[in-house]
């Protein structure tokens, strides 16, 4: 990639090589070049621009161009606005001011959906005179795929069983019937046959055989091999055998601890004894316990023990029912929430807290305001939506109707032809598939030469040419041999084996002590100990405790039959309410449902929880505000004033001074001089550092080479021996040896049942076969005349589909419709309206959505009742039941007693007397943790650890590969040799001025030039004269004043105090009125009365649908279908109760069954019954066995010339590969190849194509070559 030696080369080759310049490719390039020129492509504008031209004032561009001007001027429409100020009038609503009216209605006009609106009214509703040419059409097309007239029975009748055509239609059903064909075989039925010993289970046990592992293998046990005992392998795993030996590390670890003492008064033994006192469980519960063994004074009157007694009564279940059942019948409630004046205060209270209740006002009003028809942003908004209408935009001034022979028209023509592509190309059109063989062009050669030199294999010198010098004593030699023997593991375990038995440690010791008290802790043994022992004693439950009887209860309670005796009891009993509302018990099921609610029980807290009132002299309060204007950034940044001051003043002269000090570009100005000066790196620290680094990391000095070791290759291993079987059965040139050997002694047999199924398939799934009958079809010849019924259909059919003929017919048929103004005067639209709403599925369905959950339910129903008793049971209203609550005083003695246990359970006050501790800190120097970690830094210094490297002694070689690499590298970058090249190179070379790239360059100069560019516009500048009281000079003042923050802020100091206001938004008339215009012009808004309404729709009650859906639904219904008669109450002795009785017991199907009961649980043995002598038989019948009969009970005779066998040889011989190779290398030799042109071209493709000589794709064309 050396850009000095590719130009080089260049300009070698440029002097060699003469390319001749009528050549395709050169004439191809040139007229690219022609074509690609911008300069060309420009030549005809900058032409025009030389010849000048005359551009009237009143010319209608001009004229455009100063009204576009004068329209998009700021100026211009402010001064507009200023005149306009004060005459405005505005209307009480959009839709009395004309000019908003005219542009809504503009706008309406403009909208692509307003314009689409009516089309997609209307698009459905259509009306045709039932004479129409697509409505006969659709007529006679639907009498034709009718179903109805397609089975059009011509009538029926009734035949005798003996008449001739019954007779006949019989004989020619069972020639169709499968049943009657197939019922010759059914004495084949059921019969088997056993296929032990068939060709196929011969094959698969063959196939076992092979395929069997245990036979397959050869076991290891029978291989004879050398066992080596001194390899690296075996060595090591003896190596890591005495390592990982529990038995030798436990002998060596008792010979230790019996020789080492450790002195009892060392710092970490110390540290250890205060760790476990620390960490001791007995220690830390040592006080309890102590507390534990002395008594106590606790009188019955304690608070405490009065606390626990009331516990334990509220918490009583007995308890709890005995209140409540005193209190039954004292219940005072309302019929409804309504009636509740505390229930209903609370929920106002809980809508008044609710946060969404108090910002649902404000979601309603925020966005409803009104704008004033001719205020500035609607008068904008109109100004705009002129300027960038479509309509305005595309002004067309008039249509008119040209001659072909007029003078513009010719003169257009002219300029059309100049700007057309085609007719510019149009000589180039001899051109087009002509193609060039790119041989020997630039192109090639300059990529062949580039292939070179980028090859990698000419451009690396090989290692093995480089002669250089290894020493065994350089640093990182040394510091290998270090490393090794630092992460030997041999010589670490060795150091350890030889540690580990002069060191001891006692049984005694606290860690000892402390890891045997950690197992008893998380023993698992120990910890269900208890347990096992609780589970093998006994226990004694009577049959009338209370969790038995509770058993008993719930199991009565749970009995469905239970259940349905109650429920056969009470029919006839109930006596309901029209409503759950006229029910007393259900309403106040339902108020206590609500009130023992979760949910409403935390509602009331949910929308209170996070409204509260706080005091403003609060502590908090005070401190927060504090702490606020402690971190405020408004009174941290606390400007004093500002003012302008003179720059000679002293206190400016010396800020200047301190800015100056201050100054980084002042600091560093007097190395100015330093920049862009450079350095070279060869031979600096970090250089030096880098290459020793390398060659450290040197992976190929590293590494011993494998050819270095010596070692003994056994040939008789397991691994070889099953190596070379393995070859010898997978090898390919012995697999197919074997195969040619064995096709030529195996004769299989033609009429082999086998063989004759085989053939029978090959028919079967033949293609030819199967079309053989259609291709005979196809050879005979038909005969279709014109006047066909095929014939005429296709014709009616491709008249019916012709867009032509419809369009004919209906052209015709212009002028003669007779419809109706719209889809509802036209009855039968209408009636076909009313069958679609008859057939809808989801008005069918509305009638029965809209009741299905309206339900009655008598009040007194026993599931009612017995949901009753379990809400009172379940209750928390009633379970949580506050005796009452009263008001203390201070001093009373309880009051007193209580801040008693308060303190003793506060935690500030048990802290209180370490309250003078908090702040006082202590020096951590010559502590053990700052000693320790002083330590470990020693230990873990890197200076202390390391050897420096100017205290180890090398040898510097200078002609390494990569000193010599780094020298190569270091002449091919230097940039002073690059220069001096260069500057030989200019002196001796000579480029013509008025070359083409010279001449291009040398424009592209004056087109890049900034200085050029700079001239232009100074002569530009310099012809100007701008006035000051110009149009944009004062445009861009009064700019520049609206947009300051200076003017904007003075002008707010001035109208300071001049402000009246108004309490609220409502009462200033301007912001309810610029409310209202927000609201107007709000998209929202617009569309929120059409959304409100467009699902309320009025059907008239007798409309077709709507009672034929009433019917339906009459009929569905449930509530008609069980159309009681009537309700009444009965005695239990009247007679018609006793006959419902028994009609009931009748029907019962317990009441049926209970004579069977002594049978529940009686079971019989079906053996011999009539089921399982039906299976057994039919297992018989069906089994395969007993069914199929044994291949080798069949005669056969074997055949071998047949014409199968024939063909399967001759096939053989003909995908033989190695006859395949002997031909062609036989016929090879006979013939010789002509130089061709073709052939020629097929080799240079053959090359190219080559994966060693081509590293890029390129597209060939495939050519053929005769052979001679």
């Amino acid at each position: 990639m050396n850009k000095r030696l590719y130009t080089e080369a260049w300009d070698n080759d440029k002097k060699t090589i003469h390319v001749m310049p009528d050549t395709p490719e050169i004439m191809l390039a040139k007229l690219n070049r022609i074509n690609y020129s911008d300069k060309l492509y420009k030549l005809a504008l900058e032409e025009s621009r030389k010849e000048g031209y005359d551009l009237r004032l009143d010319a209608i561009p001009i004229q455009a161009a100063k009204a576009s001007r004068d329209i998009a001027s700021d100026y211009k429409y402010k001064e507009g606005y200023r005149k306009q100020l004060g005459h405005h009038i505005g209307a009480r609503n959009i839709k009395d001011d004309p000019k908003m009216m005219w542009s809504i209605h503009a706008a309406k006009i403009q909208s692509d959906r307003e314009y689409k609106k009516d089309f997609e009214k209307w698009k459905t509703k259509f009306s045709s005179p039932v004479d129409m040419l697509g409505v006969v059409l659709a007529k006679k097309c639907q009498i034709l795929v009718s179903d109805i007239d397609y089975k059009h029975p011509l009538h029926e009748w009734t035949c005798l069983p003996d008449q001739n055509d019954v007779i006949q239609a019989r004989k020619a059903y069972d020639l169709q019937s499968d049943a009657i064909y197939k019922s010759d075989l059914e004495w084949l039925r059921g019969i088997g046959w056993v296929p032990i010993g068939s060709v196929e289970v011969e094959k698969v046990k063959r196939a076992g055989e092979i395929l069997s592992e245990r036979k397959y293998r050869q076991p290891a046990d029978q291989l004879k091999f050398t066992c080596i005992t001194d390899t690296p392998e075996i060595v090591l795993a003896k190596n890591n055998a005495l390592t990982m030996s529990k038995h030798l590390y436990t002998e060596a670890w008792d010979a230790d601890k019996a020789s080492i003492h450790v002195m009892p008064d060392t710092p970490e033994i110390l540290l250890a004894k205060s760790n476990s006192a620390n960490i001791s469980q007995k220690l830390y519960t040592k006080g309890w316990d102590e507390s534990k063994m002395k008594d106590y004074d606790l009188r019955a009157d304690a608070i405490s023990i009065k606390s626990a007694k009331a516990s334990r009564d509220i918490a009583s279940d007995y308890k709890y029912k005995e209140a409540y059942e005193k209190q039954k019948g004292h219940h005072i409630g309302a019929q409804s929430i309504e009636d509740d004046p505390k229930i209903m205060c609370a929920i106002h209270a809980g809508k008044i807290q609710s946060e969404r209740e108090y910002k649902k006002e404000f979601q309603k009003w925020k966005t409803k305001f009104s704008s004033p028809v001719d205020m500035l942003g609607i008068l904008l908004a109109k100004k705009c939506q002129t300027l960038v209408s479509d309509i305005d935009y595309r002004n067309y001034l008039h249509y008119w109707t040209c001659m072909p022979d007029q003078n513009d028209i010719i003169q257009a023509k002219k300029a059309y032809d100049l700007q057309s592509d085609n007719v510019y190309k149009a000589d180039l059109e001899w051109m087009r598939g002509i193609g060039w063989m790119p041989e020997g062009s630039v192109e090639m050669n300059r990529v062949k030469v580039a292939q070179d030199l980028l090859n990698e294999r000419l451009y690396r010198t090989r290692p093995e040419a480089l002669s250089f010098t290894s020493i065994v004593d350089t640093p990182e030699v040394v510091l290998a041999k270090a490393n090794s023997l630092q992460i030997s593991e041999k010589l670490y375990q060795e150091a350890w084996n030889k540690d580990k038995v002069n060191i001891s440690i006692p049984s005694d010791t606290p860690v000892m002590l402390q890891a045997q008290i950690n197992a008893l802790q998380i023993s698992n043994k120990l910890y269900q100990k208890d347990w096992n022992e609780a589970k093998q004693k006994g226990y004694d439950i009577r049959a009338d405790a209370i969790e038995i009887k509770h058993a008993k209860a719930s199991r009565e309670i749970a009995s469905e039959y239970k259940y349905k005796e109650g429920y056969r009891k009470q029919l006839g009993h109930h006596v309901g309410f029209r409503t759950l509302q006229d029910d007393p018990k259900l309403v106040w099921s339902i108020h206590a449902a609500k009130i023992q609610s979760d949910r409403e029980y935390k509602k009331a807290y949910e929308k209170s929880k996070g409204i509260h009132n706080t005091p403003l002299d609060m502590m908090s309060i005070v401190q927060a505000k504090k702490c606020q204007v402690l971190v405020s950034d408004i009174d941290y940044r606390n400007y004093l004033h500002q003012w302008t001051c003179l720059p000679d003043q002293n206190d400016v002269i010396q800020a200047r001074k301190a800015y100056d000090l201050q100054s980084d570009n002042l600091y560093k100005s007097d190395l100015e001089w330093m920049k862009g000066i450079g350095w070279l790196p060869e031979g600096s620290v970090e250089v030096m550092r880098v290459k020793n680094a390398q060659n450290l990391l040197n992976e190929r000095l590293y590494r011993i080479k494998p050819e270095a070791l010596k070692f003994t290759s056994i040939v008789d291993t397991p691994e070889v021996i099953q190596a070379k079987i393995n070859a010898v059965q997978i090898s390919e040139p012995l697999y197919r040896d074997a195969w040619e050997k064995e096709k030529a002694n195996v004769n299989v047999p033609a009429d082999t049942p086998l063989m004759l199924q085989s053939k029978i398939n090959a028919l079967q799934i033949s293609n030819k076969h199967y079309q053989q009958a259609w291709e005979d079809v196809k050879m005979t010849g038909y005969d279709l005349r014109a006047d066909a019924i095929g014939i005429q259909h296709a014709k009616a059919s491709r008249d019916i589909a012709s867009d032509y003929l419809y369009k004919t017919a209906y052209e015709k048929q212009k002028g003669h419709y007779i419809g109706c103004r719209n889809a509802k005067e036209d009855p039968k639209l209408v009636w076909a309206a009313n069958v679609l709403k008859m057939q809808n599925d989801r008005l069918y369905k509305k009638a029965y959505n809209d009741h299905k959950a309206k339900i009655s339910i008598p009040g007194d129903m026993v599931s009612i009742n017995a949901a009753k008793e379990g809400q009172a049971l379940a209750s928390d209203v009633d379970y949580r039941q506050y005796l009452h609550q009263w008001s203390c005083f201070p001093d009373q003695n309880d009051v007193i007693q209580a801040r008693k246990a308060y303190d003793l359970q506060s935690d500030a006050l048990y802290k209180a007397d370490l309250e003078w501790l908090r702040g006082i800190g202590w020096m951590p120097q010559g502590s053990p943790e700052v000693l320790r970690v002083k330590n470990a830094q020693e230990i873990l210094c890197d200076s202390v650890y390391r050897t420096p490297v100017v205290n180890l002694k090398y040898t510097s070689i200078v002609d390494t590969p990569e000193v010599v690499l780094a020298k190569a590298n270091a002449e091919n970058i230097s940039i002073p040799k690059y220069r001096e090249l260069w500057d030989k190179d200019k002196t001796s070379i000579h480029i013509m001025p008025d070359t083409p790239e010279i001449n291009l360059a040398r424009a592209n100069a004056l087109n890049v030039s900034s200085k050029l560019y700079r001239e232009g516009w100074d002569e530009v500048k310099a012809g100007c004269d701008v006035r000051l009281d110009a149009i944009p000079i004062q445009a861009a003042k009064a700019s520049r004043e609206i947009a300051s923050d200076y003017k904007y802020k003075l002008d707010h100091e001035k109208q300071k105090g001049h402000y009246v206001g108004t309490l609220t938004a409502r009462d200033d008339n301007k912001i309810r009125w610029a409310l209202i215009a927000d609201k107007l012009q709000n998209e929202r808004e617009y569309r929120l009365d059409w959304a409100k309404w467009k699902a309320k729709i009025q059907s008239p009650a007798d409309m077709l649908s709507i009672l034929h859906s009433k019917n339906s639904q009459a009929l569905v219904s449930d509530v008609d279908y069980r159309n009681y008669l009537h309700q009444w109450t009965c005695m239990p002795d009247q007679n018609d109760v006793i006959q419902a009785k028994k009609a009931y017991e009748l029907q019962s199907d317990n009441v049926y069954k209970a004579d069977l009961e002594w049978l529940r649980g009686i079971g019989w043995m079906p053996n011999d019954s009539v089921s399982v002598n039906h299976a057994k038989h039919a297992a018989d019948i069906f089994s395969e066995k007993k069914y199929r009969t044994k291949i080798e009970t069949l005669n056969f005779t074997p055949v071998d010339d047949r014409v199968d066998y024939v063909t399967a040889k001759q096939s053989g011989e003909i995908l033989d590969d190695i006859k395949y190779r002997k031909d062609w290398n036989a016929t090879k030799s006979k013939y010789t190849l002509t130089e061709t042109p073709l052939l020629h071209t097929a080799q240079e493709a053959a090359r190219i194509l080559d994966q060693m000589l081509c590293h890029s794709f390129m597209p060939i064309t495939l050519v053929t070559f005769r052979v001679r």
